[in-house]
């Protein structure tokens, strides 16, 4: 997603949750979620999954779905993960989940919004929600794997 890991996160897979282990933090949960140093997605999912959820910023609450469109066997030279494709830029860490990010949206399209050039600042000065760059995507992806 281009989030950059500030955030408490989990994976929801099948019925497992996999995330962070943190004590007294159960949420609306009866048990803590598996630990996930040490488990890799994979190793929880089946060709016949067709997806899984994630969980980003319990305060912001991004809950983004993974499909898995087709499930191919490796080709030899190739890295993984790899993304093939995508469509918009990520939004940005910490704009206040759908809602925030609705808003950001209206305040940056509108060049005379009083916000504007807080909200420009705040982001570095520049935004591009349409923005999507595959090789950038494949270049953080590619720091992930561990070697």
């Amino acid at each position: 997603m281009g989030w950059t890991n500030s955030h408490l996160h989990e994976f929801r897979v099948n019925d497992e949750r996999i995330g962070q282990l943190f004590e007294d933090m159960l949420m609306e949960y009866d048990k803590e979620p598996l630990d996930e140093t040490g488990i890799l997605l994979k190793e929880k999912l089946s060709p016949t999954d067709s997806g899984f959820h994630y969980l980003y910023d319990f305060g912001d609450s991004w809950e983004p779905s993974v499909q898995i469109e087709q499930w191919l066997p490796a080709e030899r030279g190739i890295s993984y993960p790899v993304c093939l494709e995508g469509a918009r830029h990520c939004p940005p860490e910490d704009c206040g989940g759908v809602w925030g990010y609705a808003e950001l949206l209206t305040v940056l399209k509108d060049k005379g919004h009083p916000e504007r050039a807080e909200t420009l600042a705040w982001m570095g000065g520049r935004f591009n929600p349409e923005l999507f760059n595959v090789d950038k995507v494949n270049r953080q992806l590619a720091k992930l794997v561990k070697r």
